[in-house]
C-alpha cells in the first residue's frame, strides 16, 4: 500500500515517513490491528503529483478494504489537538504491542535533525573534549563538516 501511494511521485515506501505499532491480537476476544501514522511528506508536496490529505485518506481507505481488510478503519487526517501521536507511540503492557516500526525514511530525518540541533551528536567524545576546549580559549575550532560555517562567521 506504501509503495502504491508513492507511486505517481516515483517515491516508493522506503522514501516516506511512517511509523506503525501492532495492536492486539493474544487473547480471545482481542484482534491484531495497527496504529499507523503517514507524514505526508514527500505525498502532499510531490514533485509529479501532490495528493490533497482527504485523497491520502481515500486511497488508504481504498487500498485497505480492496485487499481484504475490514471496513470499520478509521483512517483519518491528522488532528494536533488529539493525542495521535501519543497513541501510536504508547508503551503498552502486552508485549506484543511494543512493536514499533518505523520508516528508514523517517528515522533518517530524525537523526539529522537532531545532528542539527547538537553539533556533536554521534561525535568522538574525546574529540569533542579538544573542541569545547579549543573554543573556550577563543580559537574558531570545529569538526571537518563545520569548518564553512566557522569560516564565514570568522569572515563576518
Amino acid at each position: 500500500m506504501i509503495h502504491a501511494l508513492g507511486e505517481p511521485n516515483k517515491t516508493f515506501g522506503h522514501r516516506l515517513h511512517w511509523i506503525v505499532r501492532v495492536g492486539g491480537g493474544n487473547g480471545t476476544d482481542s484482534h491484531a490491528h495497527l496504529h499507523f501514522l503517514l507524514s505526508r511528506h514527500q505525498l502532499t508536496n510531490g514533485h509529479r503529483f501532490s495528493y490533497t490529505p482527504d485523497q491520502i485518506v481515500e486511497f488508504i481507505t481504498e487500498h485497505w478494504t480492496k485487499h481484504g481488510m475490514k471496513k470499520q478503519q478509521r483512517i483519518e487526517t491528522f488532528d494536533s489537538s488529539r493525542s495521535g501521536i501519543s497513541y501510536v507511540l504508547r508503551d503498552e503492557s502486552k508485549e506484543q504491542e511494543r512493536i514499533v516500526e518505523m520508516s528508514k525514511a523517517l528515522t533518517a530525518f530524525i537523526k539529522k535533525k537532531q545532528k542539527q540541533h547538537d553539533p556533536y551528536a554521534g561525535r568522538d567524545p574525546l574529540s569533542v573534549k579538544i573542541i569545547k576546549a579549543l573554543r573556550n580559549k577563543g580559537a574558531a575550532a570545529g569538526f571537518g563538516d563545520q569548518m564553512n560555517e566557522l569560516r564565514s562567521k570568522v569572515a563576518a
